[in-house]
């Protein structure tokens, strides 16, 4: 009986796995659709942002560059819930990468903040030192905040910086890309293959001046780009996370399948033991009274 014992306590723990991975993938589900939403609504919003804040840097050419190397700023979005498979290991890897060649090439390390509910725990993964925020869904505006105003800070202020972010890019369902993009500062071009592929138009009278409002619009840019990667980045890792619960649940059903039809034949093995000992105990009685007799 050890045996179908041991059977049925494995059963029953993949089930109670089954149920939980099955509610998490419901969960996730009803939550896709909010933060895909989210991420439209942001994406067409930097887009425009983008264009604008473009027109305004063409024309007070506040972008020029400097012979010394600059300083790089990078801000790196994780995944703030588990059950996403390498979602975040991908990212990691490559920007450690990243992070050793500009610290080998320049011999100094980027100014790096983590962004995710478990960043604070990844030191033995990035060898570089960094700021961790939890940036929740919730309050994630007020934590980044002063990330950007710093940065804006830095650029009004005519230091040479590059910034970059790096994230999971979201080509479809079943697949998020990790890559680090430069969004400071950016080429203006007509090429539609160039970055934003924007060509200035020399036409558009800006009141006020764009010098006075080049401050304004320069925060504004960074917090649309932020709030667009930081809402594909959940986007991605929502996904991720649904097609491990989907994966998760195929093969608890799978094994559930397995140990239920072994349990039935180790029953019905049980069963067949225990019929052929009663008959042959009845032979062995029926023998002994002939023999009496």
């Amino acid at each position: 009986m050890s045996q179908l014992t041991t059977i049925k306590e494995r059963l029953k723990t993949i089930a109670n796995l089954h149920q939980v991975t099955k509610a998490m993938e419901m969960v996730t589900r009803t939550q896709i659709n909010k933060i895909r939403q989210n991420f439209n609504n942001a994406k067409n919003y930097q887009t425009l942002s983008a264009r604008v804040f473009a027109q305004i840097a063409a024309r007070i050419k506040n972008q020029e560059t400097v012979p010394a190397p600059p300083q790089k700023y990078c801000l790196a979005f994780f995944a703030h819930k588990g059950f996403c498979g390498g979602f975040n290991d991908r990212l990691l890897m490559k920007l450690q990468a990243v992070l050793d060649n500009e610290k080998r090439e320049n011999g100094r390390a980027a100014a790096l903040w983590l962004l995710g509910r478990a960043s604070a725990k990844w030191e033995h993964y990035i060898k570089h030192p960094y700021t961790a925020l939890a940036a929740a869904e919730k309050n994630y505006p007020a934590e980044t905040a002063p990330v950007v105003a710093e940065i804006a800070g830095k650029i009004l202020a005519g230091q040479n910086i590059e910034v970059y972010f790096a994230y999971n890019e979201l080509l479809s369902i079943l697949e998020q890309n990790p890559v680090i993009k430069k969004i400071y500062p950016f080429e203006l071009s007509a090429d539609a293959s160039a970055p934003l592929g924007i060509q200035p138009r020399n036409e558009i009278i800006l009141e006020p001046a764009g010098e006075i409002i080049y401050a304004g619009i320069l925060r504004a840019y960074l917090k649309a780009c932020l709030d667009k990667v930081y809402w594909e980045s959940a986007a991605g890792e929502y996904y991720a996370r649904l097609l491990g619960m989907q994966s998760a649940n195929k093969n608890a059903r799978l094994i559930l399948q397995k140990l239920t039809l072994q349990y039935n034949k180790t029953r019905q093995m049980r069963i067949t033991q225990e019929l052929s000992e009663v008959v042959s105990a009845f032979d062995v009685l029926r023998a002994l009274e002939n023999k009496a007799a």
